[in-house]
């Protein structure tokens, strides 16, 4: 109920997870979704999503934004990081950067 006031900002949710029917269910009717059998899954086809996205939103960016834990997957949240990281590098046309402040 918290994020509800936010569902309009989600162009689409890419589910996975043991809790992926549970997230469903809370955005059915609200946002667009899909749910996906693993983390490469999610990150290949947010990828299609964005590249083929030819609304006036300008840059579009793919969040690894985590609903709940995931421990059917992952050890641990760093884990999930390191996979979300690793799917992004592994897309074509995808170069690691390096920002200094």
């Amino acid at each position: 109920r918290a994020l509800q006031p936010h569902f309009h900002r989600i162009a689409k949710a890419y589910l996975i997870g043991q809790d992926a029917a549970l997230l469903a269910d809370a955005l059915e009717g609200k946002t667009a979704y899909i749910t996906c059998d693993s983390m490469q899954a999610a990150v290949e086809q947010a990828a299609q999503d964005a590249a083929g996205d030819t609304s006036e939103h300008g840059e579009i960016a793919v969040l690894l934004s985590p609903a709940c834990a995931s421990f059917d997957q992952y050890p641990n949240f760093e884990m999930r990081g390191d996979d979300f990281r690793a799917c992004v590098l592994a897309l074509d046309g995808v170069q690691q950067q390096t920002k200094v402040a």
